[in-house]
């Protein structure tokens, strides 16, 4: 199980949010 799957869905969800992804970032955590 690989989770290079998951991060580039992650970094791709990050870059389609763009910088103002500060507040999911937050919620994620």
């Amino acid at each position: 199980m690989s989770t290079d799957s998951n991060d580039k869905r992650t970094l791709a969800f990050h870059l389609n949010a763009g910088m103002g992804s500060s507040s999911i970032e937050e919620a994620k955590s």
